[in-house]
């Protein structure tokens, strides 16, 4: 499993897309919003996406990220790999 922290990447300023993803789940948490999504069938989480996105359920999105901000986590364990 992985995972995208959106708002610290973006203000890093050194973004890489990753691919095109398609949302299963958007949960509103105020400030900002969690998003569970599928990229090529892997599971992915993107944290700290800013609350103003226009994003739903199904929709297929563009993931950019910087390295720095991805976390891999073991499924099995469920702990963290990077």
């Amino acid at each position: 499993v992985a995972g995208a922290e959106g708002g610290a990447a973006a203000a890093s300023g050194d973004l890489q897309v990753i691919g095109n993803a398609t949302v299963d789940v958007v949960e509103q948490l105020g400030v900002e919003i969690v998003l569970e999504a599928r990229l090529a069938n892997f599971p992915l989480t993107l944290s700290r996406v800013d609350a103003n996105s226009a994003v739903a359920s199904g929709d297929n999105i563009r993931v950019a990220t910087s390295a720095d901000h991805l976390h891999f986590f073991d499924t099995d364990t469920e702990l963290s790999i990077r």
